[in-house]
């Protein structure tokens, strides 16, 4: 076979086989259908164009708003029972963990976990948030200051001294196992 053979305008059509000739009326089909279809969008860009331009909002523009917060506002605290702290105080930093950002910035956070106290325990508060400095309003540093302000600090003996007095008696089984789980905890086990 020499050189000659091979060029195309030498070549019998019949030579081709049947399943290249099969593919080449595919490919050509394909080809045919991706010119209609870029036709059809590029009439509908013209059409849309025509009608107007409207300010399209950009990526950067969509991902600025804030997002939407997913839990709700943790309940306030008054400090009129001290033993509602530990629970409140676990509310509030879901809330921060879950919705800071939807928040704002640090002090932001800070202000907010201020705005969930009232009463007495705004007026402990108070004085600490006046003092401080802007930069230190964190959430970190408020709550470690309503940690010495309301935590009860002996919460951890009183637990131990009930662990080794408290005796089932007649307290039924359901009752006693989630308190005697709940001293254990306020014991500082099963950590």
């Amino acid at each position: 076979m020499s050189n000659d053979n091979m060029e195309p305008s030498n070549m019998n059509i019949d030579a081709v086989p049947q399943w290249l000739r099969a593919m080449l009326e595919l490919q050509q089909q394909q080809i045919a259908d991706m010119h209609a279809t870029q036709q059809r969008q590029y009439e509908e860009i013209q059409q849309l164009s025509q009608q107007g331009t409207h300010a399209i909002p950009t990526s950067t523009e969509l991902n600025t708003k804030a997002p939407k917060e997913r839990l709700g506002a943790p309940a306030y605290f008054n400090a009129s029972d001290l033993t509602l702290y530990s629970s409140w105080r676990m509310e509030m930093l879901a809330k921060l963990s879950v919705d800071g950002d939807s928040i704002g910035s640090l002090t932001n956070q800070g202000w907010y976990i201020n705005g969930r106290l009232k009463d007495r325990a705004k007026q402990k508060f108070h004085p600490w948030m006046e003092a401080c400095e802007p930069a230190l309003r964190t959430p970190d540093n408020i709550m470690r200051h309503l940690d010495v302000l309301f935590q009860d600090t002996a919460m951890q003996q009183k637990a131990l001294d009930w662990l080794q007095s408290a005796r089932q008696r007649n307290i039924p089984l359901t009752t006693f196992i989630p308190d005697f789980d709940t001293k254990i905890l306020e014991a500082g086990g099963q950590s």
